[in-house]
């Protein structure tokens, strides 16, 4: 005769099913998540994010974010009058130094635009 602990255990034993862990690559679940969530529009702009962020000059990335891309122009968002007016005065040097860091990308201009980051 059986316990009353192996009565209960064989009683929900056919609840239980024992799943198989399956390893998966990581790069390729992180692969198949992007092709997923990010779209194609936000992958081509990529490189002129990163490139924004080496070119920006200290200090003020958090007071600026890019706000659209489109034909060669990029729009920058600056949540500051002054910071605005630095950019402006030095945006000659911002489009060249992005041209060099996005050589495939036909930058042509910068626009900076007072909003809120």
């Amino acid at each position: 005769m059986k316990s009353e602990d192996e009565l209960l255990k064989s009683a929900t034993q056919w609840k239980r099913r024992k799943r198989k862990y399956v390893g998966t690559n990581l790069g390729t679940l992180i692969n198949q998540y992007v092709q997923r969530s990010v779209k194609p529009k936000q992958r081509k702009s990529s490189p002129i994010v990163e490139a924004w962020k080496k070119v920006v000059p200290p200090g003020l990335e958090q007071d600026c974010k890019i706000q659209k891309v489109k034909g060669g122009i990029i729009t920058i968002s600056v949540n500051n009058v002054a910071y605005l007016y630095q950019f402006q005065t030095s945006k000659r040097d911002l489009i060249v130094a992005m041209q060099e860091h996005c050589k495939r990308i036909k930058i042509q201009d910068i626009k900076f635009v007072l909003g809120r980051n």
